[in-house]
């Protein structure tokens, strides 16, 4: 399986990174097959040990976007 990319803004001259916005972090956790939790992570430990700390930020907010997903928990108390 191909994984989808992101690529993050990084301006030159300043120390910041574009925003990923929240929709195309839903996208990508939708992407993802049974084993997309341990696959989003470790993209995200691919990216620390390749010191894109910013990189590995958005797969980690991809990860929680998947656990979510997966979730089949209805919200509110449990009667």
């Amino acid at each position: 399986m191909q994984l989808w990319v992101l690529n993050l803004c990084r301006p030159q001259g300043r120390n910041f990174s574009c925003v990923i916005p929240e929709i195309d972090i839903w996208r990508a956790a939708k992407l993802y097959s049974e084993k997309a939790v341990d696959e989003s992570a470790a993209r995200a430990d691919e990216l620390v040990a390749h010191d894109d700390h910013n990189g590995a930020a958005v797969w980690r907010r991809i990860t929680d976007a998947v656990g979510q997903l997966q979730n089949n928990t209805p919200p509110g108390l449990l009667h």
